[in-house]
This record gives C-alpha cells, structure tokens and sequence, in this order.
C-alpha cells in the first residue's frame, strides 16, 4: 500500500492504522510526500492499493489518480481531504479514484474502506 500525504504526522499514523486490524492484510506501507514522489516509488515497488491526500504540493491527488489510471489501470486509489467546502466528490471518481474520505476522519471507517478496496468492492 502507498499512502501520499504531505503532513508527515498522518503518514506516521496512517501506518498504524493499515498495520493493524484489517482484515485483507496489509505488509508494507510506502510513504510518499506528493503525487511526484509517489509516482517515483511506484516505478520502483508493487503496491495493491494507493490513499492519497487532494491537495498536496508539486501534483496534487486528482492528477495522481489520473496518471494512476493510464500506468496502472486497475490499481484502487481512494481520495482523501480536509477541504470539504473546496471538494467535489465527482472529481474523485471522474479522475479514476474507488472512493474518497474527509479529514479529521474515523479510524475505524478508514480501515473499512481500505479493507473494502483490497478486496475490490466498492468502496463508497
């Protein structure tokens, strides 16, 4: 699993949640700052499954999710964001994207949508 995000403190805590109590287990969690850095470490490692964060610097999540969609066109990416006055959830699934989240979100409910999106059923 990829999770791309450029506050640092919720990918630390992003790990925690993947790592633990999910039932399609998770093994590895990679760590990306942006969609730049993300699409890098995805030249490099499989991953099953992407969450990545709407407004980052350098490309932003809905130009990650469209890139995803033409390199890798079954891998789920589910959308996440703290803007949700600024959000459009139909820019989410047009771009490519299984689901979406807003943040402050519930880890119980994050978990759930991951599980859901490693199984490959829909997710929202």
């Amino acid at each position: 699993m990829l999770w791309v995000d450029d506050e640092k403190d919720l990918c630390g805590l992003a790990k925690k949640i993947v790592t633990s109590r999910i039932e399609s287990k998770v093994t590895k969690v990679l760590m990306a700052q942006d969609g730049v850095e993300a699409l890098e470490l995805l030249s490099k490692h499989h991953v099953d499954l992407i969450v990545a964060d709407v407004l980052m610097p350098r490309m932003d999540g809905l130009e990650l999710c469209e890139n995803i969609r033409k390199k890798f066109p079954i891998l789920p990416v589910i959308l996440m964001t703290a803007y949700q006055d600024r959000f459009d959830a139909r820019d989410c699934i047009v771009k490519g994207a299984v689901g979406y989240f807003t943040k402050p979100f519930n880890v119980d409910e994050i978990r759930v949508l991951i599980d859901r999106a490693l199984k490959g059923m829909p997710v929202n």
